[in-house]
């Protein structure tokens, strides 16, 4: 051995660096800050080091997790090495990980540094299908969509957050407005799509969206929400889905199912929604939604013809009802 890739990096790279160790962003991240400490001594493995290279090493992993909190504030945090090719060391130059994690990055995160983010973990592995984890939230007990929702709204990683609806209801926005109200302010960008199928959507709901939208910009960080209905005689509107994902690496969380914007569909009902962290598809199928010639904007003048249309509406058909 007598040549490493990290040696190959200029300084000007180096994120951070000491007597004996330097810090550089990892090149196939599996986390938004992801870093490595690297001995400037081409060695191995962690115990081909002295021990003052050690301490040098770990006091170096101090001062980049500080920068990480600063830059990022993650919940926690995976740090470790690979030693040998059985456990996955795929340069002969020792490397730790300075991993940060966010709430929500895994479905369950227990067992920790045993599994690290598997879908990431072998950058060099031929292209295939990656696992897609797949989670039910059934409104049984405590999993309500509602926590989800409440949670990932306020996830300052998820800049972007795309609402697939057929029918809202005030007693919805109730459960969630306020932290919707909150991922704007962090500067979220939001799009929703409901429709006037069965004329069941609740214009008072639709009014406080609008609201939302035209909110004054307090600050520049502030985002932006944008209302789409779905109009089309005779063409049904069914989907419920609800997305939210990082404009900057098109990760995210998403969740489809039976669940209506609606107390009944939040919290409380049997409903279905199933979760997954692949979210790219969801995202396109969405846009295609978005960009239909039937997908259009509401403005005062439609949103007072729809009331009148509410208030005239004719009994619903079996099996179809408002939830309150």
């Amino acid at each position: 051995m007598s040549t490493s890739p990290f040696l190959e990096m200029p300084a000007s790279e180096w994120v951070a660096a000491n007597r004996s160790a330097f810090a550089l962003a990892d090149a196939y991240p599996v986390s938004e800050g992801h870093t490595l400490v690297v001995p400037r001594r081409l060695v191995t493995t962690w115990w081909d080091t002295t021990a003052e290279e050690r301490r040098d090493l770990w006091q170096l992993v101090d001062q980049v997790k500080y920068l990480l909190d600063a830059r990022h504030g993650p919940a926690g945090y995976n740090v470790g090495f690979n030693a040998g090719p059985a456990a996955g060391q795929t340069v002969d130059h020792l490397h730790l990980h300075i991993i940060p994690r966010y709430t929500g990055d895994v479905p369950d995160p227990r067992g920790g540094i045993r599994w690290v983010i598997p879908a990431e973990g072998n950058y060099l592995a031929p292209a295939a299908p990656s696992p897609n984890p797949l989670w039910l939230v059934d409104g049984l007990g405590e999993r309500m969509l509602k926590v989800d929702l409440l949670q990932y709204l306020l996830t300052d990683r998820f800049d972007r957050i795309d609402l697939l609806v057929s029918f809202i209801q005030p007693s919805g926005l109730d459960l969630v407005g306020d932290n919707l109200d909150r991922a704007l302010d962090r500067g979220a960008q939001v799009r929703v799509l409901t429709t006037d199928y069965l004329v069941i959507t609740h214009p008072d709901a639709l009014m406080r969206l609008t609201d939302l939208a035209r909110t004054p910009t307090l600050g520049p960080a502030r985002g932006q929400l944008e209302l789409k209905v779905f109009q089309d005689p005779v063409t049904s509107f069914h989907p419920k889905a609800y997305l939210f994902w990082s404009a900057v690496d098109r990760t995210g969380r998403g969740f489809v199912g039976s669940n209506n914007l609606t107390r009944s569909g939040l919290d409380g009902g049997v409903e279905w929604a199933v979760g997954t962290a692949a979210i790219g598809a969801l995202v396109e199928a969405f846009d295609t939604l978005w960009a239909d010639a039937r997908s259009s904007e509401v403005d005062d003048d439609w949103l007072a013809e729809y009331r009148h249309r509410f208030a005239e509406r004719a009994p619903l058909p079996p099996g179809e009802r408002p939830d309150q």
